[in-house]
């Protein structure tokens, strides 16, 4: 749906970028979450030589 691009009444952009910066910004939380994850999973020696395998 994202190729179609709809024309939006002037007062709604307000709310649309609102609504796109919050999407936007839990993107960002999950992706800073999974990799806060990942490094956490490094830190131990066992799961390590299997990250290590697994890449």
């Amino acid at each position: 749906m994202n190729h179609v691009q709809v024309k939006r009444p002037k007062e709604n952009n307000s709310e649309y970028d609102y609504m796109l910066r919050l999407s936007n910004e839990s993107i960002h939380q999950f992706e800073q979450k999974k990799k806060r994850q990942e490094s956490q999973l490094k830190s131990y020696p066992a799961i390590k030589s299997y990250y290590r395998v697994a890449n």
